[in-house]
């Protein structure tokens, strides 16, 4: 009994002791997992907003999910589209903190994020509409432990948001590229050996260059901002611009009505504005195709001057922000001078053919007695086969002998002298002159040859620094050199001539008297 009583006061002791030691309980960790959006181009950013969260009571039992952004959802277990498209429209003011995913390879990803559904939002370097997304990461728990499952989006991707067993929102994670291309068409394309860029050609004065724009509208989400879809387009004052009515603007192929857009023309700008009706009721990308014709007028300038004619597209490319992109393109337009300014008033003259006197050999240059005051002609078809023809052009040749014909297309043509200066003879020789042209794949003008009499005068090539010439070479320089020929003739009545004969006359007949007088002076010393 005595070692009884020990032995309960023992283990009275050691209960004690043992309820004297502090006991802590397991901590419940919430589990965690990665958000991985796939396919987004590189140097975008991408921000996660957290909408709901899982709870779970203190010994880690999942209880249910509640909204962490204010009615979010009825049920955050089954999202809804009706709910999610209002969801979209609200500031991201509203949505909490943003996590900020990290570029992973071809991946953006964040680790470390806990159950729930997260919005993506996406904002792109250059000028791409993503649409904002929804992903979720769910909790899990089985004979491995607990988990999270989900977390992973690609774009583009059609996927269904299945959050417990029931799936009820049906989404796309789309994303919508914005191109632009504006293309030319020649109305009289003459060299089809060497045919123009779809960005360039040559024009003649008053042609009519088609134009065509191409671009698409992009796949808008609601949003309660403001969108923008506008295309302007500038030509420069060489290029007079059609009438708005003459423009014609087709969306997937159907001309647009007054609510759909707005076109005017002010100046040299024609501006097509897309109305927030139109942009904000359509959920699929819609192509825009836009035509018009524009001409060729005497405010051209010439060879490497370029006449341009640039478009740009502005649109809303960020609808949660309201924040705009925009994409240009230009196409080129050249018109010709021969014996003109290379590229641009005021530059460097050329010298392809001239005229001269009769001092010029084989040997001489443009430079040798040049002739002033001589009329030429060029003609679309040969005067020495059709003697109705007429010319387009007339010029007079300058100090230098020049013949400046302006604003001419590619192709070929003829050259006749119509009035020769005073004094000189008319040269009936009919010069064959042709253009020949090659282009950039941009539009801008390589080089442009002229050839007269079939022979190459001069190879005329452009160096360029972004679009702009820095520097035109020329090989060869041969110009072709006119030579005119002096009318021989009779003096005219009462002029020089006449004064001249004259003198002549006098002085024949003053020797022919002082002749007699001596020889009869001589005879009567004689006798």
């Amino acid at each position: 009994m005595k070692h009884l009583k020990k032995w309960t006061a023992l283990l009275l002791a050691l209960a004690l002791m043992i309820t004297l030691i502090p006991w802590t309980a397991k901590a419940f960790t919430e589990p965690t997992g990665t958000i991985t959006v796939k396919g987004v181009e590189k140097g975008a950013t991408v921000k996660a907003y957290r909408l709901t969260e899982a709870k779970f009571d203190a010994n880690g039992n999942f209880l249910k999910y509640e909204n962490l952004v204010a009615n979010a959802f009825a049920d955050p277990t089954k999202p809804t589209n009706a709910e999610w498209s209002e969801l979209i429209k609200k500031p991201v003011g509203d949505l909490g903190d943003a996590i900020t995913l990290s570029p992973s390879g071809a991946d953006y990803t964040a680790s470390g994020q806990k159950a729930g559904l997260y919005m993506i939002l996406v904002t792109s370097s250059t000028g791409m509409v993503y649409n904002p997304m929804i992903v979720g990461l769910s909790y899990a728990k089985d004979a491995s432990g607990q988990k999270i499952n989900g977390g992973e989006i690609q774009v583009p991707q059609n996927f269904n948001l299945d959050t417990k067993g029931d799936t009820e929102i049906v989404l796309y994670a789309k994303q919508t590229e914005v191109t632009l291309t504006k293309t030319t068409e020649d109305p009289s394309p003459e060299d089809q050996s060497n045919p123009d860029s779809d960005h360039g050609n040559g024009l003649g004065l008053n042609e009519k260059p088609k134009f065509t724009i191409t671009t698409a509208i992009p796949s808008y989400p609601e949003t309660d901002k403001e969108l923008k879809f506008t295309i302007t387009d500038t030509l420069d004052p060489g290029l007079t611009p059609p009438k708005a009515a003459e423009v014609t603007v087709k969306v997937d192929g159907e001309a647009i009505t007054a609510d759909d857009a707005t076109v005017t023309v002010e100046g040299q700008v024609i501006k097509i504005d897309f109305t927030q009706d139109f942009l904000k009721n359509h959920s699929a990308k819609r192509e825009v195709v836009v035509t018009y014709e524009a001409t060729l007028n005497d405010q051209a300038t010439v060879n490497f001057d370029a006449n341009k004619n640039k478009v740009e597209v502005e649109y809303t490319n960020d609808p949660k922000s309201g924040g705009t992109s925009k994409h240009e393109d230009t196409t080129y337009h050249y018109t010709f001078d021969i014996d003109g300014e290379l590229y641009g008033k005021g530059t460097e003259k050329s010298h392809e053919i001239t005229k001269h006197g009769e001092l010029i050999t084989e040997t001489s240059s443009w430079e040798d007695d040049p002739l002033a005051g001589a009329f030429f002609g060029i003609y679309k078809e040969d005067p020495s086969k059709n003697t109705a023809a007429q010319p387009f052009q007339t010029v007079k040749t300058d100090a230098t002998g020049r013949m400046n014909f302006t604003k001419l297309d590619e192709g070929l043509y003829y050259i006749k002298e119509t009035q020769a200066p005073n004094d000189y003879s008319l040269d009936p020789t009919v010069h064959t002159v042709e253009i020949l042209t090659e282009y950039n794949t941009d539009g801008t003008l390589k080089n442009f040859s002229i050839k007269i009499d079939g022979k190459s005068t001069t190879t005329f090539t452009a160096t360029y620094d972004k679009g702009t010439v820095t520097k035109v070479t020329t090989s060869p320089d041969n110009p072709v050199l006119i030579k005119n020929t002096k009318i021989p003739g009779l003096p005219s009545t009462g002029g020089m001539g006449t004064y001249l004969f004259t003198g002549i006359g006098v002085a024949l007949l003053a020797g022919a008297v002082v002749l007699i007088a001596a020889q009869r002076k001589k005879k009567a010393q004689a006798e």
